[in-house]
């Protein structure tokens, strides 16, 4: 059942190796993997993974433009949103650390009888 297993799983490697190698210009039949990525079975030069890589992030950087809650100061390549250390991104200005404040009353047990 192993063997089975084993060979199963050599010819699907040796399927994919065959789908990724290339075959040198001069028709030679030399393979080569200086220049070029195979990713899921789909041969790809350095300069198209590169081409593909930056358009993929303009994608990105336009959709997340797109978002209510990310500024366009974030995007911004080289800069950091926040450079008050320990504060959160998203709330950077400094104000007070509890800024709500409630009233003394009967039912607070602060309120002072003056009688």
């Amino acid at each position: 059942m192993v063997s089975k297993a084993c060979l199963i799983v050599a010819l699907l490697a040796l399927v994919v190796a065959a789908e990724c190698n290339l075959v040198d210009d001069l028709g030679v039949g030399l393979t080569h993997f200086d220049d070029n990525t195979c990713i899921t079975g789909h041969c790809v030069s350095t300069d198209e993974e590169f081409l593909l890589d930056s358009f993929s992030s303009e994608a990105t950087r336009r959709h997340l433009a797109q978002k209510r809650y990310i500024s366009y100061n974030a995007l911004k390549a080289n800069s950091v949103p926040c450079s008050r250390r320990g504060h959160s991104y998203y709330d950077c200005r400094p104000q007070r650390a509890n800024p709500y404040r409630r009233g003394c009353s009967v039912i607070t047990h602060c309120y002072r009888f003056t009688n």
